[in-house]
């Protein structure tokens, strides 16, 4: 609100100053143009007298290269659109998550006898007589959901991403299967999502205390005694101490995601160079000018000083 009480040509002025320093990356070491339909501020830069409070936000445009060109605003068909946009704004925005390499499904499928005998009835009667399955782009569908086969190698990535994952967020077995059910389908789905989850649901933790010092030898006999003798072997086991287990497959209960690189080779970055370059040249001029200013500041003190003798 203060702001808008400014007087025009300041206010003008203010949005200058601040885009350049928004872009203050890009502007330095290169001419720009500054288009406007403030009169005034055309003569920003020959400008010899400069009232107080329009001194300070020129101040932040010495260093800068660039040129103020006064566009009349009849000539501006387009109006501003940044300037008149509307106070409530709604953005839609469509996201499509691409989990699965549908080439791997092609090829996993050929190798299904079952699904391929489904294909094939598809390809002869053109559709199956309950109507369930059916083929869209050149992939089978069930109920118009991406068919995997019972043995692709997919699930298990499909398992973690639709449960371990941060957008999975551990939801449980009802909330994990309808949100496969609802985009994916595989023979013994529900058995497959209840058997990855099955040591997740009920939190439930075994605490056996050791005397110290304790040996591998009692540690295994103590596991073997209390847990394995009312849960039986288990299928894996994250330890801390594990060789080959990561900190994040004991937290997690999984591999660690594999991270694609930016990109290979060097990439000479001159933007930089140029940056650097300017940099100096304006730390140079800096200290150039602070010098200066202390000598006209010790010229002014030493006006009222005199030469005494004793």
């Amino acid at each position: 609100m203060r702001d808008r009480a400014r007087p025009v040509y300041e206010r003008e002025l203010m949005v200058v100053v601040l885009a350049v320093k928004r872009w203050r990356p890009y502007f330095l070491g290169a001419k720009f143009l500054v288009k406007t339909n403030q009169r005034s501020l055309k003569f920003l830069l020959e400008q010899r007298v400069i009232q107080p409070q329009y001194k300070k936000w020129i101040e932040k445009l010495l260093g800068y290269s660039f040129e103020v060109i006064y566009k009349l605003g009849l000539e501006n068909k387009v109006t501003d659109a940044l300037s008149r946009k509307p106070p409530d704004v709604q953005l839609c925005g469509i996201s499509v998550p691409v989990i699965i390499n549908l080439k791997t499904i092609k090829e996993e499928m050929e190798n299904d006898l079952k699904l391929q005998k489904v294909i094939v009835e598809l390809n002869e009667l053109r559709e199956q007589e309950d109507g369930k399955f059916s083929i869209q782009n050149g992939m089978l569908k069930y109920k118009n959901r991406l068919v995997l086969s019972k043995n692709s190698t997919l699930i298990p990535f499909v398992l973690n991403t639709y449960h371990d994952s941060v957008v999975g967020v551990h939801s449980g077995f009802l909330r994990t299967f309808k949100r496969l059910a609802s985009e994916l389908y595989w023979e013994g789905m529900k058995v497959d999502v209840k058997k990855h989850l099955v040591d997740r649901l009920s939190k439930y933790g075994h605490f056996l205390p050791l005397k110290h010092p304790y040996t591998a030898k009692a540690v295994t006999e103590l596991f073997v005694k209390e847990i394995v003798r009312l849960h039986g072997f288990p299928t894996s086991i994250a330890s801390d101490r594990a060789l080959g287990v990561t900190p994040f497959q004991v937290v997690y209960g999984r591999k660690t995601p594999f991270l694609l690189s930016y990109g290979d080779g060097e990439i000479t970055n001159s933007t930089l160079d140029e940056q650097l370059r300017v940099r100096d040249i304006a730390l140079g001029a800096l200290q150039e000018h602070l010098c200066l200013a202390q000598d006209q500041m010790k010229k002014y003190v030493d006006c009222k000083r005199r030469d005494v003798e004793y």
